[in-house]
């Protein structure tokens, strides 16, 4: 065993024997993400004041694991705490949450209003085992973007909810175009600008295929299915529906250069802000009657040494329920994805401001699948970049690229 190996299970261990004392109005800390600390103290805290709990450390603590691990090992833990999907099994494998079932259960209309108001693949996200370790407070999928300007412009109709691979792929090619005689278009039918697993996610699950396991515990990158969808993107390069890797980000959607693509919530917001409103959303293509994308997401936990694991209960509902986000909209602060519960109000726009048809994101739901997201996630997604890479620029066939993908991942699955 290494020395730092060792150095950290004497750690672990000394943290999981030392005795907690429970202490009842001692302030609790919380670590957020999604939102910055400066528009959620304030509503946090005049809460809490309301309840007669103390709020101490309220702390943004991002895509950061190590940190929350850090505080529980130096004995000051964060009392109730915030992870990304992909960083939420970490926490829970090494013990450091409470499950939630027992509290939920413990209230019965609570969780009846739980389950029925937030989306059951929104809750599933974050059930390992039958342990629901957080409770959600967003969520955000993968859903295909248009052009509404370039499709009207080639006298081509918008794509609707149940057009499939073959409708997509017309589209992209006719899209792509050579405007200046060059021989290199200048105009694209799809464009992508990131590729780890949750924007190759979409395309593999609608094939069928799939990066991992159920349980993340295993390499599904050499599935027929799978290879069928990398095959797919790479004959997309080829034929030129898809501007060349190298030049992807000079055909921005709202240059007008690229017609689909693929994203979550985030471009939105950054449309809204260049006034830039020729764009709408539709589902995924369905390829053979399957649909596919993925989902992700943020949920709230209650470490296990919390001092006050009534008052921990009571912020956790709090931060994750109607009531915060009602406040926070009515301020028109940015609350981050979309907020999980349905009684909110999914996503509110302007009348005549796109996306006209937001509802898809919704509906999306019903198909979406998780981002992938083993402890080792760090390590999958850049294997899944640094080799995709290599089939988008036709250094090597897909499918041996995929076998080499499938090998490398479950060795690091495996711990080898």
């Amino acid at each position: 065993m290494s020395k730092s190996k060792l150095l950290y299970l004497v750690l672990l261990l000394s943290f999981c024997t030392c005795l907690t004392f429970v202490v009842h109005g001692a302030p609790l800390d919380v670590g957020i993400i999604g939102i910055s600390v400066e528009n959620l103290e304030p509503t946090l805290r005049q809460w809490a004041a309301e309840n007669n709990i103390e709020i101490g450390v309220i702390e943004n603590i991002g895509w950061n694991s190590g940190k929350v691990i850090n505080r529980a090992l130096a004995g000051i833990p964060y009392d109730v705490v915030c992870a990304v999907i992909e960083e939420a099994k970490v926490l829970v494998n090494h013990g450091l949450l409470l499950p939630l079932n027992d509290l939920i259960a413990a209230e019965p209309e609570f969780a009846e209003d739980l389950y029925e108001d937030i989306h059951p693949s929104v809750m599933a996200m974050f059930n390992f085992k039958g342990n629901q370790f957080y409770i959600p407070s967003e969520w955000n999928l993968c859903i295909m973007y248009y052009n509404t300007a370039m499709f009207e412009q080639a006298a081509i109709d918008y794509p609707d909810s149940d057009w499939e691979i073959a409708q997509f792929q017309s589209c992209a090619r006719k899209l792509s175009c050579d405007i200046d005689g060059d021989g290199t278009n200048d105009e694209y039918g799809y464009g992508a600008f990131g590729w780890n697993p949750w924007e190759i996610g979409p395309w593999i699950n609608t094939f069928g295929g799939a990066i991992l396991d159920e349980t993340w515990t295993a390499s599904r990158m050499s599935r027929p299915e799978t290879i069928n969808a990398l095959e797919f993107i790479q004959g997309m390069l080829e034929e030129g529906s898809m501007p060349p890797i190298s030049i992807q980000w000079d055909y921005l959607p709202e240059h007008n250069k690229c017609a689909m693509w693929l994203a979550g919530h985030g471009p939105m917001g950054i449309y809204r802000n260049l006034n830039w409103t020729d764009y709408d959303i539709q589902h995924m293509p369905a390829c053979n009657k399957n649909r596919g994308t993925a989902l992700g997401g943020a949920g709230y936990g209650i470490s296990v040494n919390t001092k006050d694991r009534e008052a921990a209960w009571k912020v956790l509902k709090f931060l994750t329920g109607k009531a915060i986000r009602d406040e926070m909209q009515a301020q028109n602060m940015d609350i981050g994805a979309f907020p999980p519960r349905k009684s909110v109000g999914f996503y509110e726009l302007a009348p005549n401001i796109p996306p006209k048809n937001a509802i898809a994101f919704y509906e999306a739901l019903d198909y979406a699948t998780t981002v992938p997201s083993p402890v080792q996630y760090p390590e999958v997604d850049g294997v899944v970049r640094e080799y995709l890479g290599i089939i988008w620029r036709g250094e090597d066939s897909v499918s041996n690229v995929a076998l080499q993908m499938h090998d490398l991942i479950n060795s690091i699955l495996s711990g080898n």
